[in-house]
């Protein structure tokens, strides 16, 4: 993997933070950094804009600091809708960071080493089972129940859909061919699930 000891962090977007009341007030704007390198490893987190890494969260907090954005100005479709869209353009984002940067057509199955590395930042367990034609990534605790406790950012459901969105982001710009759909028992756990008789084949 063409990394050096340590590189630049790498700015990927930027949205708005809302403030914790009932009404909506913007106070400011979060950046959002991926990196990957020898002494870090692969990292996603963010910062307050201009404010430097002392006001670093995790990459937890960044989707359940957003939800609060989307709970806190818009009624519940447009929160879901919003935060696909974030999640999105997200996943989009770290996806054209690793191609210029990790996978540079060197790996065969790129989609899944993509999504391990999203998992990784997250830093949570997870297995990787295969049951039929699913090939299923799991997590053995979700992460956003655990940040929230801790954060007392309460969204973790609309947090957790976001990170799907960005599963699917990511997949369709680093391997478009790759068929991801929800588990066919969708559970909290399962992220998601790659069609394996077609990613064999390929």
């Amino acid at each position: 993997m063409p990394v050096s000891i340590q590189t630049k962090p790498t700015l990927i977007c930027r949205y708005p933070i809302a403030s914790s009341d009932m009404y909506y007030n913007e106070v400011g704007q979060r950046d959002v950094f991926v990196r990957d390198d020898l002494l870090h490893g692969f990292q996603i987190w963010g910062e307050l804009s201009g404010m430097g890494e002392e006001t670093a969260i995790s990459f937890c907090e960044i989707f359940l600091e957003y939800a609060m954005f989307c709970q806190t100005g818009y009624e519940e479709a447009q929160a879901y809708a919003l935060m696909e869209s974030f999640g999105s353009g997200l996943g989009q984002a770290v996806a054209i960071y690793m191609l210029d940067n990790i996978f540079l057509n060197v790996f065969t199955n790129p989609g899944v080493c993509a999504l391990e590395c999203v998992l990784e930042t997250l830093k949570v367990n997870f297995t990787i089972h295969q049951v039929g034609p699913e090939l299923r990534f799991i997590i053995c605790d979700c992460p956003f129940d655990k940040t929230a406790g801790q954060t007392g950012l309460p969204q973790s459901e609309l947090a957790h859909d976001g990170l799907n969105a960005m599963c699917q982001g990511l997949l369709k710009v680093i391997q478009p061919e790759l068929p991801v759909a929800s588990p066919v028992d969708e559970r909290y756990d399962h992220i998601f699930a790659i069609d394996t008789e077609i990613t064999t084949s390929a």
